[in-house]
């Protein structure tokens, strides 16, 4: 006869059950997600800076400065519109990767519930909805 002060032991078995890379779900998914936007956002900061550089070059390519202050104040505001643009672009490229990588995460965990145990089944069946979900969004055909 049991006790009610007596702990129920959970096994090993059970408490490893849906964890991958040796993290539990909750802390794989966090973790995917988080790792993943950083490295979006820098990209995009990336991208984001480039693509505004050579657009303010682009505008201004009509007038460009002739005196020695004209340029410093070129490259001045050049400056602050490539960091604008920087920002801009971490933010989008971060959060488009971010939530990319969220869902599949979350549809692993799902389908890992649903089998009852960490299968290769559930990894294909998160990038197939991704896939498809990503798809539907950005109107793919």
């Amino acid at each position: 006869m049991t006790s009610t002060t007596e702990t129920e032991k959970v096994s090993p078995e059970t408490q490893t059950q849906f964890e991958r890379l040796r993290l539990a779900t909750d802390d794989r998914i966090v973790l995917m997600t988080l790792i993943s936007t950083g490295v979006g956002a820098l990209a995009g900061g990336y991208l984001g800076g480039q693509l505004s550089g050579r657009q303010y070059l682009a505008e201004r390519a009509h007038r460009l400065p002739t005196t020695v202050s004209g340029w410093f104040f070129y490259q001045k505001w050049k400056n602050y519109r490539v960091l604008l643009g920087a920002m801009k672009g971490a933010v989008r490229y971060g959060s488009k990767i971010g939530g990319c990588v969220l869902a599949y995460s979350s549809i692993e965990a799902a389908v890992d519930r649903v089998v009852g145990e960490a299968q290769m089944f559930s990894s294909v069946a998160a990038g197939l909805g991704t896939a498809v979900g990503m798809s539907l969004i950005t109107k793919l055909p």
